[in-house]
């Protein structure tokens, strides 16, 4: 009871502290090239983070696949104004403090510096966003490759998953070695396009001043726009996706069960938020309670569904596999036993309580708690300016609007046992798993 009380204690002094942020006024700019900006000025912060957030269909081919990662990886190596030794002198000029990441459906860029750096940093980055050239694709594409020789455990596992529930699970890997610069600049100028790009300023600026920087800055932004794709599930409902079991070094085994996720724009998507949290948040989830406290079972066990990267919902649970003395392999033992827990049985257990959610419905006691969880986590992603400035870049980029930023809590809220059900009806029933091993 005392660690319940303390819990809440902590949640309220840290929405207490959110709440001067989430009163900041939000306003919206929709640039003459179609480029639409964010402008969110805080007074009391002492940074300012800009994120650019650019929507780009999945990509089903291989190759494009791979030459989108490229692009992503190599942005902000040269561009057609700058070499690759000025742009690092102007990224070491704005604080140094940017990041690129690639998921499925977009690619972002978040850059954080102090307030008097703004408009370097809008030159910057809209200089990339426009002239990228790539210079530095070879240490991209060395890199990459070193990824997937070294990726193992979780982050295998991870990605096997995507691509089972993408009806790619044959792909064993991106063929990076093929892809020629010209491919990776006719994928950029075709992808990173201004219909598609939202940008979200968050901090302490000028808003008249930054709005001028980025008019002024993009007004030769002007490559036309893709044609829209099917808007299919990033994810196919097959069902016929057998087990696969990877092999790692060391002790750790992983068993990992990976269901499709409603994307951010769908009806379902607070409903599913809550159920992720009935199944895996915390230690009064189902899983935690009914595997690690009933069983003994796992030394890490929960659910993960990371929004912002397009994933599918992963619930895992990770145990020890001690071996066997000679050479026998490791059997059964008591169900109590976690160190002897076999993987099929590992898998089983996943199995039954993401079955367990249909036959055996979430109470209304549940549905509150992981609500309230559900609220807890999202208000929490509002503590730092670089996650503010993504967040509203990203909902206004994936056609939700930066609205959305203030409305997720009060959907959450209203999300009722009956919504929860339906999604688990709609969601759990395609399924694809991994087991992680160790080598014999």
């Amino acid at each position: 009871m005392m660690r319940q009380i303390r819990s809440l204690c902590v949640l309220v002094l840290t929405l207490c502290a959110c709440s001067t942020a989430s009163a900041a006024t939000m306003r919206r700019v929709i640039l003459p090239t179609g480029v639409r900006v964010i402008l969110r000025p805080e007074a009391a912060s002492e940074l300012v983070a800009i994120s650019i957030c650019i929507r780009t269909e999945p990509d089903r081919a291989p190759f494009d696949d791979a030459a989108g990662e490229l692009a992503a990886r190599s942005l902000f190596s040269s561009s057609l104004n700058r070499s690759r030794e000025k742009l690092a002198a102007g990224i070491a000029q704005v604080g140094g403090s940017i990041e690129t990441s690639r998921t499925a459906e977009h690619v972002n860029i978040t850059c954080i510096m102090l307030p008097a750096q703004v408009r370097e940093a809008i030159y910057l980055l809209c200089e990339v966003l426009k002239n990228a050239d790539f210079g530095a694709l070879e240490a991209a594409r060395t890199e990459l490759r070193a990824e997937q020789a070294n990726e193992s455990g979780l982050p295998a596992g991870l990605d096997l998953l995507r691509r089972a529930l993408q009806a790619r699970p044959e792909l064993a890997e991106l063929p990076y070695g093929r892809i020629t610069r010209a491919q990776v600049t006719t994928y950029f100028q075709k992808r990173y396009t201004p219909d598609h790009t939202a940008i979200a300023v968050v901090g302490k600026f000028d808003s008249a001043s930054v709005e001028t920087a980025l008019h002024d800055s993009l007004a030769d932004f002007d490559r036309p726009g893709m044609r829209a794709g099917r808007n299919n599930s990033l994810y196919s409902h097959a069902t016929n996706y057998p087990p696969r079991t990877m092999r790692q070094p060391g002790v750790s085994a992983f068993a990992l069960v990976a269901t499709p996720a409603p994307p951010l724009a769908d009806a379902d998507y607070a409903a599913f938020i809550v159920l992720k949290s009935v199944l895996g948040d915390g230690h009064a989830s189902r899983l935690f309670r009914r595997l690690r406290d009933a069983q003994g079972i796992g030394y890490n066990v929960g659910a993960a569904w990371q929004t912002s990267l397009s994933d599918p919902m992963v619930a895992y649970l990770q145990w020890e596999i001690r071996p066997s003395k000679g050479n026998a392999a490791p059997t059964a033992a008591p169900e109590n036993d976690r160190d002897r827990l076999t993987p099929d049985a590992a898998l089983s257990l996943l199995n039954a309580q993401l079955n367990g959610l249909l036959t055996d419905p979430p109470t209304e006691a549940e549905i509150i708690r992981a609500r309230s969880l559900a609220a807890g986590r999202e208000t929490l992603r509002h503590e730092r300016a670089r996650d503010r400035a993504f967040l509203l870049a990203w909902y206004e980029a994936m056609g939700v609007g930066a609205e959305f930023y203030d409305l997720l809590e009060g959907r959450l809220a209203a999300v009722t046992r009956e919504d929860v059900l339906r999604v688990a009806r709609t969601y759990l029933t395609p399924r694809a798993s991994v087991l992680v091993v160790p080598w014999p």
